[in-house]
């Protein structure tokens, strides 16, 4: 070769060395706002299916799950867009790790790992099944992995996984700090001391568990996710009477009176939304769901899919953390008790009560049908 050409091909090469974002980038950068939410939505998909099928599980410690897999999902790839923010530092004591500056992620395959490595944390295997569901988790993985690693540099692959992991773990880390640690472990606490009066909880004849104790009696002790929900103010409760004109009396007797006259297409949706911990997801589930179905109906991008997944998960996850902080202030009864006390001795509900205490309020105007509710 000649002395010019051989000086061309290394200039050449050297402006070619220069141009690239890094010695391992082997391809145009992946452009989020053009990927479906396929991958988010599968995630989502396996997180549901792990929870219905973890024994043990509540709808306490789902709500909590929830909103550490959102977090992570969108942590794994927001910084993948520069019009997104990190929620770093803005939850309670919230501290991430970040990409090194000027590295090239597959923010995909970041995604990928950091949900399958949560998941399995915050359901262990505890049985067979449960490692048959750990089998799953590993599945939905590899496919996804192997798919999207195609023609990927391996240094990517193994920064972008490696990101996905620390992600997952650090996130890990800051759970264990916020009340609900190991919460399918401690679901019920034996030695809760028990109010004693009218109006308090007892448990229920016939209940969606076999306990005598309520369901996580301090979970309202536990930590914000957003550091203004911790002082959002309590809620009055209507006050306790068995006068039968006294708005108490009324509310339970509205449910006694509806439970008489329910329709199938009416008790179809009870049992949709009954939740009970061995037959679905339960109702912070069924929020991720409803999430699932607007991002599919909706045709977002993976990025707005992992906010959706990210926000439901987060106030689905203080809701429970408010939500018991008031039942267990007030303690209060459910109807079944109420109602064989005061108005039908022999009343059996349609559907079995939860364990744990309601909360009865003024739901809408005192004058239309749906006047009181308890909850």
């Amino acid at each position: 070769m000649k002395p010019k050409l051989i000086a061309i091909f290394i200039c050449l090469v050297i402006f070619y060395t220069a141009c690239r974002k890094e010695d391992d980038f082997n391809g145009p950068e992946l452009s989020l706002t053009k990927v479906n939410a396929n991958i988010a939505q599968q995630w989502a998909e396996m997180t549901l299916f792990t929870i219905m099928h973890t024994p043990g599980n509540s709808p306490t410690y789902t709500s909590r799950s929830l909103a550490y897999m959102g977090l992570t999902m969108y942590e794994s790839i927001v910084n993948g867009d520069s019009s997104r923010r990190s929620l770093n530092g803005q939850l309670s004591g919230l501290a991430l790790p970040q990409p090194q500056e000027g590295k090239y992620y597959h923010w995909l395959l970041a995604l990928n790992a950091g949900q399958k490595t949560l998941l399995k944390i915050l359901y262990p295997v505890q049985s067979s099944f449960q490692q048959y569901i750990h089998n799953r988790i590993d599945s939905l993985s590899n496919t996804i992995a192997k798919a999207q690693s195609n023609g990927v540099d391996r240094e990517v692959i193994k920064r972008s996984e490696n990101f996905g992991i620390r992600l997952a773990l650090d996130v890990f880390k800051w759970s264990k700090m916020d009340g609900g640690h190991e919460g399918l472990k401690r679901n019920f606490v034996p030695s809760f001391p028990f109010p004693v009066g009218p109006s308090y909880w007892v448990p229920p004849v016939r209940g969606q568990v076999l306990t005598i104790w309520p369901l996580h009696p301090y979970w309202g002790n536990n930590r914000n996710f957003i550091p203004a929900n911790n002082n959002l103010p309590i809620p009055a409760i209507i006050p306790y009477s068995v006068d039968p004109a006294s708005a108490y009396y009324q509310m339970y007797k509205a449910v006694y009176d509806k439970d008489k006259t329910l329709t199938l297409p009416e008790m179809e949706i009870a049992a949709w939304w009954g939740d009970d911990p061995t037959e679905t997801f339960s109702p912070p589930g069924h929020s991720y769901k409803i999430a699932s179905i607007a991002i599919e109906k909706s045709k977002v991008n993976i990025l707005m899919a992992a906010e959706a997944y990210a926000r439901t998960g987060l106030a689905v996850a203080d809701a429970f953390i408010n939500c018991w902080k008031t039942k267990f202030l007030y303690f209060n009864e459910r109807p079944s008790s109420y109602v064989i006390a005061n108005i039908d001795p022999t009343w059996r509900q349609f559907w079995p009560e939860p364990p744990f205490p309601a909360f009865p309020f003024r739901s809408c105007h005192p004058k239309r049908c749906c006047r009181y509710r308890a909850h």
